[in-house]
């Protein structure tokens, strides 16, 4: 039971990392319409952009640390 406890500790983290990157990636390059660039583009929102890229970094640290403390124990 613990380890699969632990497996998916790491799996959700993994995935709140990618998905904080991903999100950030979107928020300074938003994408275009289905129709194309008519009009004004999309501006793009650096202070978003910043805050997912620090909760994608802190999600890896946190990563890192579990894992290390899991690896240390044994």
């Amino acid at each position: 039971m613990n380890k699969v406890k632990f497996i998916i500790i790491i799996v959700i983290t993994l995935i709140v990392a990618v998905l904080s990157l991903r999100l950030g990636f979107w928020n300074l390059y938003p994408p275009y319409p289905a129709t194309g660039a008519i009009g004004e583009l999309p501006k793009p929102k650096k202070a978003n952009a910043v805050l997912y890229f620090l909760s994608s970094g802190i999600a890896f640290i946190a990563l890192i640390t579990y894992l290390y403390r899991l690896f240390k124990k044994e």
